[in-house]
């Protein structure tokens, strides 16, 4: 089984701690309010949000996304340092993959603006081999969502202040 591994980096225009209280600590309400032709919904199935929590994420049929739904798992929720990591499972798409593990770090550039370090590793069930399109496309929609999600904050000064 050979894990497929991305990482990206993007500086957003707001501060550290209110690209993390939106896009992490809040991002099962911010991404539905900032991405409906995205993501429909986003249901907390057990849990308070930190981690051990488990969401239903409901994807449109207009994402593009294989999976209409899919099961995430918040693994790390660190405020201190600015840490964020789920995993996704369950769905369609994760017939040939077991789960995609996503991290995110917020470093300060600044008063009002940050970087997100995201890092995605791809895990695949025994025998299958993915292809790199896959993953540029999976990656692609991800990125939509915290694009869509940057705007909304940039948009919205007082919005996670």
């Amino acid at each position: 089984m050979q894990v497929a591994c991305t990482y990206q980096e993007f500086v957003i225009p707001i501060s550290r701690e209110r690209a993390f209280k939106g896009m992490a600590v809040d991002v099962h309400n911010l991404v539905v309010k900032a991405a409906p032709h995205i993501m429909k919904s986003v249901k907390t199935i057990h849990g308070d949000g930190g981690p051990g929590t488990i969401r239903e994420c409901t994807y449109t049929k207009e994402s593009g996304c294989s999976a209409i739904v899919g099961t995430l798992r918040v693994d790390i929720l660190d405020a201190k340092n600015f840490v964020y990591r789920h995993t996704i499972t369950d769905g369609d798409a994760y017939r040939m993959m077991y789960s995609v593990i996503v991290e995110m770090r917020y470093e300060a550039l600044g008063h009002d603006k940050c970087i997100c370090k995201m890092s995605t590793e791809h895990h695949p069930k025994e025998g299958i081999t993915y292809k790199e399109e896959d993953i540029e496309k999976g990656n692609r929609t991800m990125m939509a969502l915290y694009k869509a999600m940057q705007d909304y904050l940039v948009a919205n000064p007082n919005a996670y202040v």
